[in-house]
């Protein structure tokens, strides 16, 4: 069995896959997307948003170079987008397709 719960797992989601995969379902159509950036716009903003986050622990400063920082208030949506992604691979791929 296999479980796609990422709830406590957001060090686990590659951050620019996840940042990929955020920018291809917002500009997917060619009508323009609700927000006032274009594409490279945006994808710069969520890199320095998520990417390389310093944090401390015990007076030592570090940067989180991979995976998603604890406590970001954009890791859940980023970790939830990846995950439909790539439950919509494996559906697309899959010989057992579910019911609805």
């Amino acid at each position: 069995m296999i479980s796609f719960d990422v709830d406590n797992q957001y060090t686990n989601v590659p951050v620019y896959e996840a940042i990929e995969v955020t920018l291809d379902m917002l500009f997917k159509n060619s009508d323009s997307p609700p927000i006032p950036f274009h594409r490279s716009q945006l994808n710069k903003l969520l890199e320095y948003a998520v990417c390389n986050i310093p944090f401390r622990v015990l007076d030592k400063t570090f940067v989180q170079v991979d995976g998603e920082a604890m406590g970001s208030p954009l890791d859940p949506i980023l970790a939830d987008l990846f995950m439909a992604n790539l439950e919509q691979k494996l559906i697309r791929f899959s010989t057992n397709k579910p019911l609805i």
